[in-house]
């Protein structure tokens, strides 16, 4: 199994993994609630921070759902962090 995270209207669209570490912070990320559609997603604080935790988990992709392109850690952590 790949690891991977697709990311989308600055929110989590998708995430495979089999980590610990990753399965804590999807744990800490709808603990705040979550939409059942990227689009509709209003991350607080508290969630954007716990996708940035996820992003530093994952051991495989990132990928911007948009363009369908690979982003870096760096990338997708100020992507969720500017989402409005």
């Amino acid at each position: 199994m790949t690891d991977y995270l697709c990311l989308k209207w600055g929110a989590l669209k998708e995430v495979q993994s089999s980590s610990e570490r990753v399965r804590s912070a999807l744990e800490r990320y709808y603990a705040g609630g979550v939409s059942m559609s990227a689009m509709l997603q209003k991350n607080s604080l508290e969630q954007k921070l716990a996708l940035c935790y996820l992003i530093d988990a994952i051991d495989g992709d990132i990928i911007d759902a948009w363009a369908m392109k690979p982003m870096t850690k760096h990338e997708a952590k100020r992507y969720v962090m500017e989402a409005k």
